[in-house]
């Protein structure tokens, strides 16, 4: 009886704890931002005395400000000048030391997303790696300029060479990149997004989810992993002798 009692409240305790962590993560992550984006308003409220009303109705007005001033910022410098003097200021910004190189490195890195948005981690693949005959499931990023995959692979090379990102498990954004023939390469049929959640998961999910599993809440899934195990019928003929 005490056993029944105490599997239950382990039970109960840690599927409470499932069900709320992602919202607990999100309100966390959410409110960071959202503290982070709009902390000036107190500081402009205590510095003129302004009556704090409601610290609430404050960071509202400073991420209403804020995102008013981001559609400032990009319909002024869609237009010539606004153009011309977005790249003064670049200019100032790169002879600036240390600062410039941090700059720099985070433009290009937004730039290389937005370039390659459309191509970027198109297709899931499976390579060799890292030893032969055993498989790691990569992200094909680009196609390798002819030139380039001569000098790599000779004069005589004459199929197409890919760029491709190997991720580790279970945080995706670090990995190593490799560079390989198409014909090394095993195209796999599912999406860029259930190719991310393979590697996340550890290899746990296989599939894409469809119909009523994708519309699943979490606590009817949770139901289903913790129900235990059909139990073996009772009433199986005896063998024949």
């Amino acid at each position: 009886m005490f056993g029944k009692l105490l599997k239950s409240i382990r039970l109960n305790l840690g599927l409470g704890l499932l069900l709320v962590t992602p919202l607990a993560i999100t309100v966390f992550i959410v409110n960071f931002l959202f503290t982070r984006a709009t902390n000036w308003a107190g500081k402009i409220t205590g510095t003129f005395g302004l009556p704090p009303v409601d610290r609430l109705v404050w960071r509202i007005f400073a991420l209403f400000v804020l995102l008013v001033g981001f559609y400032l910022i990009g319909l002024f410098t869609r237009n010539v000048i606004g153009r011309s003097l977005y790249r003064f200021g670049e200019r100032l910004i790169t002879r600036i030391p240390v600062f410039s190189r941090v700059y720099l490195f985070v433009r290009q890195v937004v730039a290389a997303i937005f370039r390659s948005r459309e191509t970027l981690f198109k297709e899931v693949v499976m390579i060799e790696y890292p030893r032969k005959d055993a498989y790691s499931i990569a992200f094909v990023t680009a196609t390798l300029p002819r030139d380039v995959a001569e000098r790599m692979y000779g004069p005589d090379f004459r199929e197409d060479a890919v760029s491709l990102f190997v991720p580790t498990t279970p945080n995706p954004t670090s990995g190593v990149l490799q560079f390989l023939p198409r014909s090394q390469v095993v195209a796999l049929r599912i999406s860029v997004l259930d190719g991310m959640k393979l590697v996340m998961s550890g290899g746990v999910f296989m599939h894409s989810e469809t119909g009523n599993d994708a519309n699943q809440s979490l606590v009817d899934r949770i139901q289903t992993w913790t129900q235990p195990p059909p139990a073996a019928s009772q009433e199986e003929s005896p063998a024949d002798a």
